[in-house]
């Protein structure tokens, strides 16, 4: 939990910084005397209210449970260090959740706010991990707020997770979730990708070369002499299609943009399965979180957590 703060307050530090800075920016008369600007800056200053006042909630807690933990360390008195040991507990939980809120309150500044995750098995044998996995992510965003639907294809189940911090929390179980049993290992790979909305590949005319030329024939009488036939060049990719098999240079255009659109989709399928296929790679080559059936615990960066706990979606250390 610590390196999670940590992290999170070294994020949030230049955002304090700027907002002193408009504190001060504010309160000077020149400023005053340009209401425009002025309103402009007051504005800015309140679209970091809502960071600001979780950073300084996430410092006030972090700082108490420090004392908690430093008291706890002397204290002789078991009853006393019975009440210590619970009001830990209860700061630690507070801690995680003001730390969820800053992450999703960031993510939501950053536009972030939709997600897939991917859950793959490594084998057969991985397949039931990978359904209870699902079923721990599911709760944890519910904890969060977010909405979760489901798909699968095979073995690779998919969830699609909506709502203010998605993606930042897909981000954060991305990576390899090892299963610890008695009969041996197994691992699920989950990675976030980012959702893909279905639209229309739009041809910018400034992107596009055409030229025309005459369409081939058997000779004779038989060759055109207008120059009906289409060559339609795309500049940011280099694509070339032509077309001559309509008879008026109109309809070659139409075609030879229709047969465009197609092979710009499919280039930009590939560029998605591409990135993917990166980003699977990428998850694989971290173990994220370990539970261990055998000991009854979860591992993950920020610390150790009671297995059935973590299961239904908490993380109670």
């Amino acid at each position: 939990m610590m390196e999670e703060t940590e992290k999170l307050l070294l994020q949030t530090e230049k955002t304090a910084e700027r907002n002193a800075v408009l504190e001060r920016m504010i309160a000077a008369p020149e400023i005053i005397a340009d209401n425009r600007y002025w309103r402009k800056l007051v504005a800015e200053k309140e679209s970091l209210s809502g960071v600001l006042c979780l950073r300084k909630r996430l410092l006030d807690v972090s700082k108490e449970r420090k004392e908690c933990a430093e008291q706890l360390s002397i204290e002789k008195d078991a009853d006393i260090k019975k009440m210590l040991v619970s009001e830990l507990d209860s700061l630690a939980e507070t801690e995680e959740k003001v730390c969820l809120d800053l992450s999703r309150a960031l993510a939501v500044k950053q536009g972030e706010e939709d997600a897939v995750l991917e859950l793959m098995p490594s084998g057969n044998r991985s397949a039931r991990f990978c359904d209870a996995l699902r079923d721990v992510l599911i709760a944890r965003a519910e904890r969060l707020d977010l909405t979760v639907k489901t798909d699968a294809k095979k073995d690779v189940i998919l969830l699609y997770i909506a709502g203010a911090g998605a993606y930042a929390y897909a981000q954060g179980e991305t990576g390899t979730h090892k299963f610890l049993t008695d009969d041996g290992t197994f691992t699920v790979t989950v990675t976030a990708l980012p959702p893909h909305k279905k639209n229309d590949v739009s041809i910018p005319e400034k992107d596009i070369r055409i030229d025309l030329f005459h369409s081939g024939g058997a000779g004779g009488q038989n060759i055109n002499k207008v120059e009906t036939a289409i060559r339609i060049t795309h500049l940011p990719t280099g694509i070339v299609v032509t077309c001559q098999d309509e008879r008026s240079q109109l309809m070659n255009k139409r075609r030879a943009l229709e047969t465009l659109k197609k092979k710009l989709e499919k280039d930009r399928e590939k560029k998605i399965a591409a990135t993917e296929d990166a980003l699977r790679k990428k998850a694989a080559s971290s173990v994220v979180c370990t539970y261990n059936q055998v000991v009854g615990t979860v591992t993950r960066a920020d610390g150790k957590y009671d297995l059935q706990e973590y299961m239904t979606g908490r993380k109670k250390v």
